[in-house]
């Protein structure tokens, strides 16, 4: 009887050691799964901030180019190279006349003219580009004028409004006739600033020299800047 007791005792022994034996592999179980879960989402977090990083960097950079880019476009558009440009007065909008002359030193100097008979306003800055011409094709005759001075103010023109620029006409009987070449003239060809349109002014009877350049620097038409009449 006392061998029976003590062989169920070590049977019930066996058993809890085997219980205990099965809880503790199954908690150790759990564990390796709580790890792997851990570090999946320390990747994630990795992942996250490295997006965000990379994207506002990227976001930043576009903005900076795009604004920079915006900007000077803006700037350009509304500057006032553009904005003179649009008021500058065209050739169609003005009546260019030869004023009163004047003689001193061999030359004749006459206001040129130049009457807004547009209907608005317009600006002139600048030397007009001035020459002689000939014939009914009106061929040009010797070099366009010579500029003197500086480029001077902005001049706005009202319509009916005027300014002038001087224009100084040479006597060419002063230059040998060898080296002048004269020849008669009819009248001016004028391009206001800033136009590649011109303006025929008449001026019959005139006398122009076919060479150019004329020797030693000369000249036998020079033109100061547009000035406020």
């Amino acid at each position: 009887m006392k061998i029976t007791s003590t062989g169920g005792l070590i049977a019930a022994v066996l058993a809890s050691v085997a219980l205990l034996a099965g809880c503790a592999s199954t908690s150790t179980g759990q564990g390796g799964s709580t790890t792997p879960g851990t570090q999946t989402t320390t990747g994630t977090q990795a992942s996250t901030q490295s997006s965000t990083s990379t994207g506002p960097a990227t976001t930043a950079t576009g903005q900076d180019s795009l604004t920079t880019t915006g900007s000077s476009t803006q700037t350009g558009t509304s500057g006032s190279t553009g904005q003179g440009d649009q008021l500058l007065c065209a050739t169609s909008e003005l009546t260019i006349t030869l004023g009163q002359a004047g003689g001193a030193a061999g030359s004749n100097y006459y206001p040129l003219i130049f009457t807004n008979t547009g209907t608005r306003e317009c600006t002139l800055q600048g030397f007009p580009g001035v020459s002689y011409v000939t014939g009914d094709s009106g061929k040009q005759v010797g070099g366009a004028a010579s500029r003197q001075g500086d480029k001077g103010p902005v001049v706005t023109l009202s319509p009916g409004a005027s300014a002038s620029a001087q224009l100084q006409e040479v006597n060419v009987q002063n230059f040998p006739a060898d080296v002048c070449k004269p020849v008669s003239t009819r009248g001016l060809r004028v391009y206001p600033p800033g136009e590649t349109h011109a303006a025929f002014v008449p001026q019959p009877n005139g006398l122009g020299c076919q060479a150019d350049p004329l020797p030693d620097g000369q000249f036998q038409l020079s033109v100061r800047s547009i000035q406020p009449s």
